[in-house]
């Protein structure tokens, strides 16, 4: 609406005069002699673009509603692929955090005493599902090595 203001003023400066301005409707520009542009862009020097401007600069109502339209659509597409960033991001968390706990029950099974190389691997085995594998983090250091000796047997 803004827009349209803006540059209904501009025409209506140019039109309302009446002072050597025209419109051809076949360029679909105003037309003038040089000396009448070089008076008026002396009263207006921001104005300069006025020369320039076509008719079809000013948005139809139709336009504008298909203009808003796409912009809805635009706005709905991005707030689909947000939401799929979103879900990627979150499963990406999860599989940072669940290497973070791989990485932890191998440090936790390296500082287990009285185990042998073979040991750790054989252990790591033991340990196929989250319930062994937590219940494997909240064991002292002796009660692992306790809980691998009696599963290796």
């Amino acid at each position: 609406m803004r827009s349209f203001k803006k540059e209904y003023g501009k025409y209506s400066q140019l039109m309302g005069s009446n002072s050597g301005f025209g419109w051809d409707a076949n360029t679909k520009r105003f037309v003038a002699d040089d000396e009448v542009w070089e008076e008026c862009f002396r009263a207006h020097p921001n104005q300069t673009s006025i020369r320039e401007m076509k008719q079809n600069r000013i948005p139809r109502a139709s336009e504008t509603t298909n203009q808003a339209r796409i912009m809805e659509i635009i706005s709905l597409t991005l707030s689909s692929i947000a939401t799929d960033f979103r879900g990627i991001h979150s499963l990406l968390e999860k599989r940072d955090k669940d290497r973070e706990r791989q990485n932890s029950i191998w440090d936790a099974i390296m500082e287990t005493p009285n185990l042998d190389e073979p040991a750790h691997y054989q252990a790591i085995a033991l340990l196929d599902t989250k319930t062994k594998k937590d219940a494997f983090l909240k064991m002292s250091p002796e009660e692992r090595s306790n809980w691998i000796h009696y599963n290796l047997k």
